[in-house]
C-alpha cells in the first residue's frame, strides 16, 4: 500500500528534522567549548604534576648524593685519614644518625613521588578520554553540516540572509561605517523599481559579507610549519640546544631547528610584543631566555624540552622598552639582563623565583676606583700584589703605553663611525653591547660597550662596583671569558683590537688582533681556543698559547723591582706584558659569506665539532670546527698561503700571529661552509643606502624586506622577491631553496604560474615573463608595464593580470597580447584575485574601493567603496557569490 505524501507534509517532516539537527548542533558546540576549557585546565594540571615530579626526583638525587658523601666520610674516618676528628666513635655515631635521617627522607620522597606519578597517570587517562570525546563531537558536527548542505539548508540560509535581512544589513553597515555617505551609497545600490525584499541576492550578500564580517567569521588558529628567514638584529642570535639542534630567531618566533632533517619547532613570542631583541641559553641547555620589545621590556624563560613558558620577567623600575643583552650564570640560577635606553638598567634575577636580586641604573656611569688594586681586591682575585702588578702594571703605565695611544685614536674613529656613540666623558650615554657572568665565579659580572668596561660583584641585594679600567676611547662590541685561563677576559673593539683583561685590570692589546678596518662583532670561547667574528664575514680561529710551567714559575720572580717612575715599566714587567700579548695565535680564517657584512653571532656545538654563525646579511651558516693543536707561547706557525697574515715591521697592527685586512679581502667563501636551512633573503644593496656605512651592525646598511610572494597550485613551490634584487623559488615540502636568481634591479612583485614552470616579475622598467629551469631563472618575454606592484596568473594559467598605475591590464600568456584594460580605481591597486572560471577578477586599492570585474565586457560587475579605508587584499569564494576584503 502506497502512502501519498503531499508537499506540506514533506516540508513539515523536513522542518522537524532540521530543527532537531539544529538542537543537536547547539548541544555539540556547547559541549565542545566546555571540553576545550576542561582540556586547558588539564594541560595546566599535567604541567604542574610534571614539575612536581621533576622537583621530587631532584630532591631524591640530592639525598643520594648526601648519602654517598656520608659513606665516603665514614670510610675516610675509619682509615684514619681525617686527623682533625679526635672522637672517632662519636663522629661515626653522628654520621650513622645523619644517614638514617637521610634514608627516612628518601623513603618519604619516594612514596610522595609515587603518589604524584599515580596522579599524573590519572590525569593523562582523563585527558585522553576527553580528547576522544572531542574527536567524536567534531565528527558529529561535520556530519550535521553535511546533512544541512545536502538538504538545502545552507542555500536557504544564504537566500534569507540576502533577501529578507535588510534591517540587519543596514544596521551592520551603519555601525561599521558610522557615516551617512556609506548608508546612502548602499541605498543607491538598490534599484528603485524593485521592492527592498526582492533585492538581487548576490549583490546583497556581497555587501552583507563585507559589512558583517564580525558576525559571520569564526576564529582560526594558524600554526607555522616552516620558516625561511632569520632575524639578524638580535643579540646572540643562535645557540646550540644539543649537538644536532640549534635555536635562532625568525619573525615573531624562535625556531628550534634540527641540523639533520631541517625540521623545525617553534617558540611563539608574546602576543603584545614587537619582536625578539636578545637570546640567552642556560649552560645546562635546558632553558632559553627570550627578550622582547614591548611597552615594558620583558624576558620569557622557556623549557626547551616541552617548549613551554616557565617564567616571565619584567621590572617596573626600568624605563626601557627592550633588553639589549642577556646572560645566564654558570650554575643556571641567575639571569643577567641589560636594559636599553634611556636608563640602561642592569638587573640580576633569580629567574626560577621571578625575583630581582640586584639592579643598577646606567652602569656606564657607575665609576669605581681606578688606582692600583687594594689588598681587598687582591684577596678577591686570589693573587699577590706583586703578581697582579706584573700582569696589569700601573695605571700610569697603561695610560702612557704606545699601544694604548694607538687604540685611542682608532677607538675615536670607530665611535664616529657608529654615529658618535660616546667617545669621551662629555659625550652622550654610550650604548652597552654585552653583559656576562664569569665562567668560574658566578658572582662576577662584566659589562662592555662604547667607551665602557665595568666589573661588578653580585651581592645579596645589590651590585658592588669593582675597580675597572678607563676605556673611553674604545668602542667594545663583544667580550668572552677564556676557558683556558681563570679570570681572563678578551674584549673586541670596532677598531679591530682584542683587549686582554685580568682581575678587572687591563693587561695589554693582543698582537693577534685583526687590525684596523676589521671590527670584532662577536667572540666565543671554547676549550680549543677563541672564535672571533669580524666585519668582513670572516671567522678567525685562535688558539690559546699556554706557557710552559717554567715560564709561569719565572714570571713573578722576573719582576724584581718596580721603577720609581710609574710610567716606565720594569724589565720583568715588559717581558710579562710581551708574553701576555702573544696569548692568542691565529690558526685559521674562514670566510663564511661573500659580499659586505659581519659575523654577528657564533655558536659552537657541545662536542665542539660544529660551528654555526649568523651574519648581518641575515644568513645562517655552518662549518666544521677544525683547528691545529694549541701552540706554546712564543712559537710560530706557518698558515696556508691564502690564510697566513703578513708580518709588519713594528709588529703592532699585523704580525706573524695577526690577521690582515688584505688577506680577508682576497679570500673567497670557504668550501666547507654551508647554509643550515637555505640561503635567505638578504638586506638591500648597502650602496643604495645613505644611512650608515656598508657592513653596519644589524642589517649591513640595507633594509630587510620581501616585496612579493606567491604559491604554486600544482607543485609545493613558494616564490618570493625582495629588496636584495633576488627572486627565489622555495620548496616548502623539502624545506630548501631550489633556485635563486639575482637581477640588476629590485623586483616589486612576483607571481607563479599554476604549472610551476613560469614566473611573472615586475621591475622598475619592464614586466618580465621568466622560465624556471633546473638551476636558473631566465626571461623569455618582456612587456611595457613599469613599476608593477601587483601581478597574478589566472586560475587556468592562460591569462595574467598586472597593475599599471591605477589601471589593471590583462594579457594572454601565449601571445602576450593585451586582452582587456580595467579602469576605475582612483588610487593604487594593492590586490588582484581571479575567480574559479577566469571569467572575472576582484581588485582592491588604497582608494577604499573593492571591484568585481567582468572580463568579457571589461566593466565592473559589483563594487563596494568606503573612502578613507585603504584595502590591501580581497578574494572571492569558489562560487563567486561572496567577496572578502581586508583593510
Amino acid at each position: 500500500m502506497k502512502v501519498a505524501m503531499d508537499k506540506q507534509t514533506g516540508r513539515r517532516i523536513v522542518k522537524v528534522t532540521n530543527f532537531a539537527l539544529v538542537q543537536v548542533l547547539k548541544a555539540t558546540v556547547a559541549r565542545l567549548r566546555k571540553l576545550e576549557a576542561e582540556l586547558s585546565e588539564l594541560e595546566l594540571a599535567l604541567e604542574d604534576e610534571r614539575e612536581e615530579l621533576e622537583q621530587y626526583t631532584d630532591d631524591i638525587d640530592d639525598c643520594y648524593d648526601r648519602l654517598d658523601d656520608i659513606d665516603e666520610f665514614v670510610r675516610e674516618i675509619s682509615k684514619g685519614n681525617v686527623r682533625s676528628v679526635s672522637d672517632v666513635a662519636g663522629a661515626l655515631q653522628e654520621m650513622a644518625e645523619e644517614r638514617e635521617e637521610e634514608r627516612n627522607l628518601v623513603d618519604v620522597l619516594v612514596e610522595t613521588r609515587r603518589e604524584h606519578e599515580q596522579q599524573l597517570r590519572d590525569l593523562q587517562h582523563q585527558s585522553a578520554a576527553l580528547k576522544r570525546e572531542q574527536m567524536l563531537l567534531r565528527k558529529t558536527r561535520l556530519e550535521i553540516f553535511g546533512l544541512f548542505r545536502r538538504n538545502g539548508v545552507m542555500e536557504l540560509v544564504r537566500r534569507r540572509l540576502a533577501v529578507r535581512n535588510q534591517k540587519l544589513l543596514h544596521f551592520r553597515l551603519r555601525r561599521i561605517a558610522r557615516t551617512r555617505s556609506d548608508a546612502e551609497f548602499f541605498n543607491r545600490r538598490v534599484p528603485s523599481g524593485r521592492p527592498r525584499g526582492a533585492t538581487e541576492p548576490s549583490r546583497l550578500l556581497f555587501a552583507l559579507l563585507l559589512g558583517c564580517v564580525e558576525a559571520s567569521m569564526t576564529t582560526v588558529n594558524l600554526i607555522p610549519r616552516h620558516i625561511f628567514g632569520l632575524k639578524a638584529d638580535v643579540h646572540t642570535a643562535v645557540a646550540f640546544v644539543d649537538d644536532q639542534t640549534v635555536a635562532y630567531p625568525a619573525g615573531h618566533h624562535v625556531v628550534v631547528c634540527s641540523l639533520d632533517d631541517k625540521r623545525q619547532k617553534f617558540v611563539t613570542g608574546t602576543e603584545a610584543s614587537e619582536g625578539v631583541t636578545a637570546l640567552a641559553l642556560a649552560p645546562s641547555r635546558r632553558f632559553l631566555a627570550v627578550a622582547e620589545r614591548s611597552e615594558r621590556a620583558l624576558v620569557s624563560i622557556f623549557d626547551l624540552k616541552t617548549l613551554k613558558k616557565r617564567k616571565v620577567l619584567s621590572s617596573a623600575d626600568t624605563q626601557a622598552r627592550s633588553y639589549v643583552a642577556l646572560a645566564f650564570s654558570a650554575d643556571n640560577q641567575l639571569l643577567l639582563t641589560q636594559g636599553g635606553a634611556p636608563d640602561w638598567m642592569l638587573t640580576c634575577w633569580n629567574w626560577s623565583k621571578g625575583k630581582a636580586v640586584a639592579s643598577a641604573k646606567a652602569p656606564l656611569h657607575v665609576m669605581a676606583p681606578h688606582a692600583s688594586p687594594s689588598s681587598a681586591m687582591l684577596m678577591v682575585s686570589g693573587q699577590s700584589s706583586q703578581a697582579l702588578h706584573g700582569v696589569g702594571g700601573s695605571m700610569a703605565h697603561l695610560t702612557a703605553s704606545p699601544s694604548d695611544a694607538t687604540l685611542g685614536g682608532a677607538g675615536s674613529s670607530g665611535a664616529g663611525h657608529s654615529g658618535g656613540a660616546a667617545s669621551g666623558a662629555t659625550a652622550a650615554p654610550a650604548l652597552v653591547s654585552a653583559c656576562s657572568f664569569s665562567n668560574v665565579d658566578a658572582g662576577l659580572v662584566c659589562v662592555t660597550g662604547a667607551g665602557l668596561v665595568r666589573f661588578f660583584r653580585v651581592l645579596e641585594t645589590s651590585f658592588r662596583p669593582l675597580p675597572s679600567p678607563r676605556m673611553e676611547t674604545d668602542v667594545l662590541l663583544a667580550h668572552a671569558w677564556l676557558k683556558q685561563r681563570d679570570d681572563f677576559l678578551v674584549a673586541g673593539s670596532m677598531a679591530g683590537d682584542l683587549m686582554l683583561f685580568h682581575a678587572g685590570e687591563f693587561v695589554t692589546r693582543l698582537s693577534a688582533s685583526p687590525g684596523a678596518g676589521r671590527a670584532v662583532h662577536s667572540l666565543t670561547a671554547t676549550s680549543k681556543g677563541l672564535l672571533c667574528g669580524l666585519s668582513d664575514n670572516t671567522v678567525a680561529m685562535f688558539a690559546v698559547c699556554l706557557p710552559d710551567s717554567a715560564d709561569r714559575d719565572d714570571a713573578p720572580s722576573a719582576i724584581t723591582t718596580i721603577s720609581e717612575d710609574a710610567a716606565t715599566p720594569s724589565t720583568g714587567e715588559d717581558q710579562f706584558l710581551g708574553d701576555a700579548a702573544e696569548l692568542l695565535t691565529l690558526q685559521r680564517l674562514v670566510r663564511v659569506d661573500t659580499g659586505v657584512g659581519s659575523v654577528t653571532s657564533i655558536a659552537v656545538s657541545p662536542n665542539e665539532d660544529v660551528v654555526v654563525v649568523t651574519t648581518s646579511s641575515a644568513q645562517l651558516l655552518t662549518f666544521p670546527y677544525q683547528t691545529q693543536a694549541p701552540l706554546h707561547a712564543g712559537a710560530t706557525t706557518a698558515l696556508p698561503a691564502e690564510e697566513s697574515a703578513t708580518s709588519s715591521a713594528n709588529g703592532s697592527a699585523s704580525n706573524h700571529n695577526g690577521v690582515s685586512a688584505a688577506d680577508s679581502a682576497s679570500l673567497a667563501r670557504s668550501e666547507d661552509v654551508e647554509h643550515v636551512v637555505a640561503s635567505f633573503h638578504q638586506p638591500s644593496d648597502p650602496s643604495s643606502s645613505s644611512n650608515g656605512p656598508p657592513g653596519g651592525a644589524g642589517s649591513g646598511g640595507g633594509l630587510l624586506h620581501v616585496t612579493g610572494m606567491d604559491v604554486c597550485v600544482r607543485k609545493p613551490l613558494l616564490v618570493t622577491c625582495g629588496l636584495d634584487r633576488t627572486v627565489r623559488v622555495w620548496n616548502y615540502m623539502e624545506r630548501t631553496c631550489e633556485v635563486s636568481k639575482r637581477f640588476n634591479e629590485e623586483a616589486f612583485s612576483v607571481a607563479c604560474h599554476p604549472s610551476g614552470l613560469h614566473l611573472l616579475v615586475g621591475f622598475a622598467d619592464k614586466l618580465r615573463l621568466l622560465n624556471i629551469l633546473m638551476d636558473d631563472i631566465r626571461a623569455f618575454k618582456e612587456l611595457p608595464v613599469k613599476a608593477c606592484r601587483e601581478c597574478q596568473f589566472s586560475t587556468g594559467g592562460h591569462l595574467f593580470a598586472a597593475v599599471n598605475g591605477n589601471t589593471i591590464q590583462v594579457f594572454s600568456l601565449l601571445t602576450g597580447e593585451l586582452v582587456a584594460t580595467l579602469r576605475g580605481h582612483n588610487g593604487k591597486v594593492r590586490s588582484l584575485f581571479w575567480n574559479a572560471d577566469d571569467s572575472g577578477l576582484v581588485s582592491a586599492g588604497l582608494d577604499g574601493a573593492v571591484y568585481h570585474w567582468d572580463l568579457d565586457e571589461a566593466k565592473r560587475e559589483a563594487e563596494f567603496v568606503q573612502k578613507g579605508v585603504p584595502y590591501y587584499s580581497a578574494l572571492c569564494n569558489r562560487e563567486g557569490t561572496a567577496i572578502y576584503a581586508v583593510g
